[in-house]
């Protein structure tokens, strides 16, 4: 028989209830606690923004500081509000602060108008230091004042080497991929506050040409005439006075190419100005003039 003890124990054994591990239920999701976490998620990723944001405005001003206090004044160039940096003053800058300039291929695209064949080469690339990376583009035509004209004189296309629009273009990528990452498209004032310096305004080199400063008293007062004929025929219409100089100073040259005529008496050469002011009872009479806006109207 089991004594007391033992039975005791085993009645103590068997009377002790088994622990259950139960998982307490999570209070079910409300519509407030979906609001609080789209808030916050919204705080951090606004927060992030505005760190980098500060972040990239400290680095480009820091950056055009740097770069102002030590330009090269004849490597910057001002297009009538702006300056900024020529094609040796971006790959300088390239190698002082280890900039990565990758451009695609290049492409080409062939066009005719009335004026004639002509093609583009464009491409896109982009520049980058460190994380930083920004988009760019360039192009170039055969009709780049630069190859299309020579000591006054229209090129013909086919004796202008593709290769030299191609690198054109290539440039054009290089310098807008450091001018967009630096931001070195700076106002007047701007450049000056950094440096000190002025740049001398190149715009007028792309501005009509001013063939007045070497008129003797004939030709001036031959120009005078001819600016008086064209406003009397368009009765001051400064529009229809244009395109009736450009209609009649438009001429072909022997290989069929049509050159465009000039749109200001100003721009009229010597020659030009004392052949139009020969013929002036034929090119400039009213029959001459309402010839030529008839064609125009038509």
């Amino acid at each position: 028989m089991q004594n007391a003890e033992s039975l005791l124990t085993e009645s103590a054994e068997i009377a002790e209830p088994d622990i259950i591990d139960v998982e307490p239920e999570r209070p079910p999701e409300t519509a407030l606690a979906k609001i609080e976490s789209d808030l916050a998620t919204m705080q951090a990723h606004a927060a992030a923004t505005l760190q980098r944001s500060q972040l990239m405005v400290d680095f480009q001003m820091n950056m055009r500081k740097m770069i102002a206090t030590n330009v090269r004044q004849s490597h910057w160039v001002r297009f009538g509000e702006k300056i900024r940096p020529d094609g040796s003053e971006c790959l300088r800058l390239r190698m002082l602060f280890g900039v990565d300039i990758e451009i695609e291929d290049m492409q080409r695209d062939d066009y005719e108008d009335d004026g004639g064949k002509y093609y583009v080469y464009h491409t896109r690339g982009k520049a980058s230091i460190g994380p930083i990376t920004v988009p760019c583009f360039g192009s170039a035509s055969s009709r780049t004042k630069f190859f299309a004209k020579a000591h006054g004189e229209y090129v013909d296309p086919r004796d202008i080497n593709p290769s030299f629009i191609s690198k054109m273009a290539w440039m054009d990528c290089f310098k807008n991929g450091i001018r967009i990452l630096f931001g070195l498209d700076l106002d007047p004032e701007e450049i000056q506050n950094i440096s000190g310096r002025d740049v001398a305004d190149k715009s007028r080199d792309f501005a009509p040409k001013d063939n007045t400063k070497d008129d003797d008293q004939d030709i001036s007062e031959q120009r005078a005439m001819i600016r008086t004929y064209i406003l009397d025929l368009s009765g001051g219409n400064k529009a229809d006075a244009v395109f009736f100089l450009e209609a009649l100073t438009t001429f072909t040259t022997r290989d069929g190419k049509a050159i465009k005529g000039k749109k200001t008496v100003d721009s009229l050469t010597a020659k030009q100005v004392a052949n139009l002011y020969k013929r002036r009872d034929k090119d400039l009479s009213a029959t001459k003039y309402a010839a030529i806006m008839g064609a125009r109207h038509a």
